[in-house]
């Protein structure tokens, strides 16, 4: 999708759709129009393995591969597949000439309508380049990014290392552009932190590689937080991050389940957590309300503890398990192990996300438990799911980013909890009724982020501006007119 500048809401789009009293407006004409030029010229091009247009091998199952079901089957004009940099540098050319709209699909893992598809413009899809490889020599590991982060710890587990990635093994390589946490990043800080050398096709298929120390340095620096506004990564260096194999089991920990009587006491424990200063503690907490086909709810919080040694210290872990729970599954577990443990959830169902963050503040998180309970009950009839999730970004995390060069997000130090509210509506419901959007956005303003903490905005909703929220906005505002300056 074609975007606007930094200081607008995370995703609009530069031609939104216009029908007024069943007629197609010019806007709607002139885009159509413009896809439709980008899409003939790039076909001539590439060839039709690589642009391919509907009733082609690969354009039912591209319509479908979006995670959220608002996203299926939104036909774009044509779809470019590229199989290296060369194919995306020849798109962005005609996409930048014609004018049209794009959309980029790497693993599909969002929540935002309209974030990864491109009606009446062109789709670039990923799903021929998923290539890993480790380089033992300089310690660091090659994505290509259409790869998935299971695939790349199956790929990488062998050597006994791993790339910081998602948190749940379904997740793609875009989570990289906005940061991105991991149950790493404690150690080593966001995951882009990691980022060696990056291959990137700039807006108008100008084709470059940044480093840290290079002449596009400053766009290596805003890659490390600008999500999908300042380039397409076409292949991803990153440093490699010892984890050991799957027979070695270097972590210890696993999943405890919590009946509702005990989330207050959980909430509470999570904001002492947020306290902790050693970089290998491991946390995040799902605090759930399900809806079974039934109607009976069922709400439970899921707590994923992990720590990279050979046991949970009591005097980290001690309170959290000392709550009454339903089960506890915990134990000795590989790097595989760990980030195969959130289930990947449902595909086949439209998905909404909500950001915020906090300090460690109990009441304020108590508050927002309350909140977001208050709104699930509201609607649970007709939700599948509804989850808040609290995840500690501690202060060794942010040193760590710091010195390996910084990124746009400049979270502050000390300590604090960023946000997570998720909504699953049931399978195949198509859309959201008038009454809980505006109960979903009542939520959000109900819980926004403490002054001078960054949102996440892997995380967020498609209203809320995670980049105003950044340490260094101002500076992210200039590199991205720098490179990008029709937008």
């Amino acid at each position: 999708m074609r975007f606007t500048a930094l200081t607008t809401t995370l995703l609009l789009g530069s031609a939104v759709s216009s029908v007024s009293g069943g007629l197609i407006t010019r806007q709607d004409a002139e885009r159509k129009a413009a896809a439709q030029s980008a899409c003939k010229k790039l076909k001539s091009k590439l060839g039709t393995t690589v642009v391919q247009f509907e009733d082609s091998p690969e354009w039912d199952a591209t319509l479908v591969a979006p995670w959220n079901l608002s996203n299926d089957n939104v036909a774009p004009t044509c779809i470019v597949f590229p199989y290296d940099h060369t194919h995306v540098s020849a798109a962005m050319q005609e996409i930048f000439k014609n004018g049209a709209n794009y959309a980029v699909q790497a693993g599909g893992h969002t929540a935002m309508k309209g974030w990864n598809v491109a009606k009446d413009g062109v789709l670039i899809m990923f799903s021929h380049m998923k290539n890993v490889t480790y380089n033992p020599q300089t310690d660091s590991i090659t994505l290509q990014p259409g790869v998935r982060w299971e695939q790349a710890i199956l790929a990488t587990e062998p050597y006994g290392v791993a790339p910081l990635g998602g948190r749940v093994s379904d997740v793609g390589t875009g989570l990289l552009l906005g940061g991105g946490i991991s149950y790493l990043s404690p150690q080593y800080g966001f995951a882009s932190d990691m980022f060696r050398e990056l291959d990137v096709v700039l807006p108008n298929g100008d084709f470059v590689t940044a480093t840290v120390d290079n002449e596009y340095s400053d766009l290596f620096w805003a890659l490390k937080g600008c999500a999908n506004r300042c380039g397409i990564v076409t292949r991803y260096e990153v440093y490699a991050a010892p984890t050991g194999t799957r027979q070695e089991k270097t972590f210890y920990g696993g999943t405890i389940k919590y009946p509702a009587s005990s989330s207050s006491a959980v909430v509470n424990a999570m904001g002492e957590f947020n306290s902790q200063e050693d970089p290998k503690a491991i946390i995040i907490s799902l605090f759930n309300h399900d809806t079974s086909p039934d109607g009976t709810p069922d709400e439970y919080t899921m707590t994923y503890i992990f720590y990279h040694g050979s046991e949970l210290p009591d005097s980290i872990f001690g309170q959290l398990l000392s709550i009454p729970s339903i089960e506890k599954d915990i134990g000795p577990r590989s790097y595989y192990e760990v980030i195969t443990s959130i289930p990947k959830g449902a595909q086949e169902s439209v998905q909404f996300f909500g950001g915020s963050a906090n300090y460690r503040n109990s009441a304020e998180l108590q508050a927002t438990h309350t909140n977001w309970r208050n709104f699930t009950k509201t609607f649970y009839p007709n939700i599948f799911q509804s989850y808040v999730a609290y995840t500690p970004l501690l202060t060794p995390m942010i040193n760590a980013g710091r010195q390996r060069g910084g990124n746009p997000i400049d979270a502050p130090t000390g300590g604090f909890i960023t946000i997570n509210f998720g909504l699953i509506l049931p399978e195949n419901v198509p859309a959201i009724s008038d009454e809980m959007q505006a109960g979903r956005m009542l939520l959000l303003e109900q819980s926004p982020p403490s002054p001078g903490l960054p949102i996440y905005i892997g995380e967020i909703d498609v209203t809320q501006n995670a980049y105003a929220t950044y340490g260094q906005y101002d500076r992210l505002k200039q590199v991205h007119a720098k490179y990008d300056p029709t937008r």
